[in-house]
């Protein structure tokens, strides 16, 4: 299957990369489209792809370890908590990869194995989030881009595509997905 490139955002508008517009969390419902893509620029690695390349890219990194060599895989997964900041006590970062546990009542240091809890990378920006990464009960990867940057949602996306995934092929699921305390 060919794989499209991905797109590095710089100064030129948004629109000249995105397909649809984003909507800001900021109040106001500010629509992400004709800015300057630059302003994107602080995270999320400023990148566009089409989410099906990036969960074969995913797969091909963190299951068939094709992409880059052993040890180059080795920086990226040796993980440590993140004790300052976003994110303390709720993932453990290595090179470029983190482990992160989606389920709510859940949301302590993630270990690698336990249901709920992946091995990738989430992104989010004006107007838009993503995630991706692996599963490892399930030996899936996955990919998917939202065009809003309100917060949670993206936790429960992945929390209950893992639970739906693990009643399909598994028969059954004991992930607990509610997020009502967090968002009350």
């Amino acid at each position: 299957t060919p794989h499209s490139a991905p797109e590095y955002l710089d100064q030129d508008p948004a629109n000249k990369y995105l397909t649809i517009p984003g909507y800001s969390h900021d109040g106001n419902g500010t629509v992400i489209f004709d800015q300057p893509s630059g302003m994107h620029g602080w995270t999320c690695g400023n990148m566009v792809a089409n989410t099906r390349d990036v969960a074969q890219y995913m797969y091909a990194l963190l299951v068939e370890r094709s992409i880059l060599d052993e040890e180059t895989l080795r920086l990226m997964t040796d993980t440590r908590p993140i004790s300052i900041g976003w994110g303390t006590g709720m993932l453990e970062y290595g090179a470029g990869l983190f482990i992160q546990q989606v389920q709510p009542k859940k949301r302590t240091t993630p270990v690698l194995g336990e249901w709920g809890t992946t091995l990738g990378h989430g992104g989010d920006t004006f107007g838009f989030v993503s995630d991706q990464g692996w599963i490892p009960q399930l030996n899936a990867s996955w990919s998917y881009a939202g065009a809003s940057d309100t917060p949670y949602w993206s936790f429960s996306l992945t929390c209950n595509m893992i639970s739906a995934l693990a009643k399909v092929i598994l028969g059954n699921s004991t992930i607990d997905c509610s997020f009502k305390e967090i968002l009350v």
